[in-house]
Order: C-alpha cells, then structure tokens, then sequence
C-alpha cells in the first residue's frame, strides 16, 4: 500500500489508457473518497460505465475549453467542500505523428502542444484554489496537496536515447513533453509556499492504445508503481522528474 494516499484525486484523460488504470488503482484503495474522472464523451466511456464504485465520478472535461475546465472545477468543489483538492494529475494528451518528408502542418503541432502543454498549466491554474485548500494541513504529499503532470522520457534531454523525431514522427510529441517538464520546475517554484508539491513522472513504456501492442509494460504494473511513488512524495520531490518506481530522471 502507498505510504500516503488522497481523499481526493482529478484525473484528466481517464477514459483509457494511463488515465483509466490509475482510476482502477486508486479505487481499490478504501482511503479514497472521491476520483473524478475526466473524460471528454462519458456516454462514451464504457470501460469507467461498468465500474460500479459510488466515489467515482465521471465528469465531463475537454481540456482544451475553459468553460468545460471551469465547470468541472465548480462540479468539484461543490463535492468537495471545504477540504479542497488533494491531488491533480494531468494525464490527458495526444500523440500526432509529424514528417518531415510530408507538407507542413502547423495544425497538427499545435493541437499536440494545446493538448500536452497549454491545456495542464491552464487546468492546473483553475484548480489551484481548490488546491490550496486542501493545502492547509501543512505537510507535503497526495495525501494534502499535489499537482502530478504524467509526462514522457522522451521529454528528457539527458535520457532520450533516439536523438531525432524517430520512426514514430516524435518530433511534436518530444517537444510537448520537453517543455511539460520544464513547466513542473517551474510551477512547483512558483506555488512551494503555498504547500502543493508538484511533481512529474514517465510511466514507462505500457501496453496502451498509445503504447502500442509491442510495449514491454503491462499497465496494472505501470500503475501500480506509479501511485505507490506517488505515495513516497515528500517535499524533497518537490519540481521532480522521475520513472514509475520513483528513481530520478534528469530533465
């Protein structure tokens, strides 16, 4: 079991994927209250529609609109009240092949960026009350408040091992993650004093629709040490890289 854990955890992009197996690993946890799950269709989430678990909520969030980010947040606190919001992970993002032997398209760049980048600093920015809240406790961790962005190895200038945008057309997505990272720095210095720890992590190479079939990772051992290094956090974390089992990653 983690050693901390929170009452309550937002989760954007929980349909599938990442997002939907840390819904499946925090509920399995009676500490937790509250996992809203953020999803942009929910009459379309099949697989969060057949967990029958009355603190998960499946809220309607497309993160690249300010009204549907502002509604959930109002969704939220009214649920939440007075205790805030214990734990944000921005999870939600896209992966858009990008050639260099193909025409420009400058849509598809900044659709990734929107989603990968603009989108959890916006996100973030509209739940920092509800943070701070929760962050009035006075001790560091998921358990009072914390901002988590799931960010990618391929963002790391020290540790991505292919130099170029690869076979995959990465060069969007390296980006996003690149500039993701730096984001985290940034934002756990601006908002330290208030008490939110604010970290990112590389889940890994997982078996998802975005990971592909050939991924070493299956995803319950993806989250599952994923919300146990999320459990270890303490202040010393604060502005962090790190894999799933909580080893530092340089940015």
């Amino acid at each position: 079991m983690p050693e901390k854990l929170p009452k309550s955890v937002l989760i954007t992009g929980a349909n599938r994927g990442i997002g939907y197996g840390l819904v499946k690993e925090f509920l399995k946890h009676s500490e937790v209250e509250f996992v809203f799950a953020g999803v942009r269709k929910p009459e379309s989430a099949k697989e969060l529609l057949e967990i029958h678990d009355s603190r998960l909520k499946i809220v309607k969030l497309d993160v690249t609109s300010d009204e549907s980010i502002k509604a959930v947040e109002h969704q939220v606190a009214s649920m939440v009240g007075d205790h805030g919001l214990n734990l944000l992970i921005n999870n939600a993002a896209v992966l858009i092949p990008y050639w260099l032997n193909e025409e420009p398209n400058r849509a598809n760049l900044l659709e990734m960026h929107n989603v990968n980048l603009v989108s959890p600093i916006v996100v973030a920015h509209f739940f920092l009350p509800l943070l701070r809240k929760a962050a009035r406790s006075g001790t560091w961790g998921i358990s009072t408040s914390a901002v988590i962005n799931i960010s990618s190895e391929l963002g790391s200038n020290t540790r991505c091992q292919e130099p170029g945008s690869g076979r995959l057309g990465f060069i969007p997505y390296k980006s996003s993650k690149a500039a993701m990272n730096r984001f985290t720095a940034t934002l756990s210095e601006d908002i330290k004093n208030d008490g939110i720890l604010v970290a990112a992590f590389h889940p890994g190479w997982v078996q998802t629709d975005m990971g592909g079939p050939e991924a070493p990772t299956p995803l319950a051992e993806s989250v599952g040490n994923l919300v146990k290094s999320f459990g270890r956090l303490g202040e010393e974390h604060c502005g962090g890289f790190f894999d799933n089992e909580g080893n530092v990653i340089e940015y």
